[in-house]
């Protein structure tokens, strides 16, 4: 999974995954413009991880603590993943919008698509955007600090659900896992997207 407009424009895509001598191809399966998501399969069957990400069945509330795992700039920073965490700021993103989430953890252009993730090691979001900050400060005055946004799980639930494509959920009586256990396999189950 990931947003929409990371493959916006570009018919061929693949993965770069640990493991893995060189990028895996990709079939796009369906795509949500409205609401920023696209799913996506590995072409190749011989080629799966053991660590897979869960969809969490509840949504997250206000001052959740959240962390994000994803590739910004990979030609500047580097192909090792990048950690960033913090909180749910607000239930619903710009002007109310009440299919994202407001949250503090610091992200960058590349973070787009990458899993948002609730303390228990389910996911409860997709990044998809920023504060533009040149812009806020050219409407405000000020500049926006820890202001992003992330597409909530439910509607990416809703279109598996449609193209009954099957999905794994992680209960939501589910022990929170050690910390560390759940950084790691978020790392191991994301991998960057390449649209060509």
């Amino acid at each position: 999974m990931t947003c929409q407009h990371v493959i916006s424009g570009h018919e061929n895509y693949s993965i770069r995954i640990r493991g893995a001598e060189a990028p895996v191809p990709l079939r796009l399966v369906v795509s949500d413009r409205q609401n920023d998501i696209a799913v996506l399969e590995i072409i190749p069957e011989d080629i799966r991880s053991d660590h897979v990400l869960r969809l969490a069945t509840k949504n997250p509330s206000a001052g959740d603590r959240i962390f994000t795992i994803g590739f910004p700039h990979p030609d500047l920073m580097g192909f090792d993943p990048k950690f960033t965490e913090g909180s749910i700021s607000s239930t619903s993103g710009i002007r109310d919008d009440p299919r994202t989430l407001q949250i503090s953890a610091p992200v960058q252009s590349g973070n787009s698509g990458g899993p948002l993730v609730g303390a228990d090691g389910a996911v409860v979001g997709l990044i998809t955007s920023k504060l533009a900050a040149a812009r806020i400060f050219e409407y405000t005055g000020d500049l926006p600090q820890n202001v992003n946004y992330a597409v909530k799980i439910p509607y990416l639930r809703l279109l598996l659900d449609t193209r009954e494509i099957p999905y794994t959920s992680l209960p939501a009586d589910t022990p929170v896992p050690e910390r560390a256990e759940s950084i790691r396999n978020t790392t191991n189950a994301i991998g960057i997207i390449i649209a060509e």
